[in-house]
């Protein structure tokens, strides 16, 4: 009985991983990804700057934006998109409204034209 159990399991737990297969970037982005390791800080750094742009740019198009809005945008980690998001607000681009949780999103600070 035992092992049928642990089949079950197995089964349940193969199949569910084989059909996460959510893919984040191309082929090509992945050439993209390991390009930028190689061109150093700057490209990092200049990459990081056209993700924020985005980000304004979809923020000032829906009037709002959450965590998951940037994480599902770059097939990135809550801790970075989270980071995005703080910059962007320290920099007073953004104003983020509630605390914690799933409450949490953010504004533009300056009025949609």
């Amino acid at each position: 009985m035992f092992y049928v159990l642990v089949a079950i399991i197995t089964f349940i737990i193969a199949y569910s991983l084989g059909r996460r297969s959510v893919k984040c970037f191309s082929p090509k982005e992945g050439d993209a990804l390991l390009e930028m390791q190689k061109a150093g800080r700057a490209e990092v750094k200049r990459i990081i700057r056209r993700r924020k742009d985005l980000i304004l740019a979809k923020t000032q198009k829906q009037g709002r934006i959450t965590n998951d809005d940037v994480e599902d945008m770059f097939c990135i980690s809550d801790r970075t998109a989270n980071h995005y998001l703080n910059e962007l607000e320290q920099e007073g681009k953004l104003k983020q409204i509630g605390k914690t949780g799933k409450g949490v999103y953010y504004t533009p600070t300056k009025p949609v034209n």
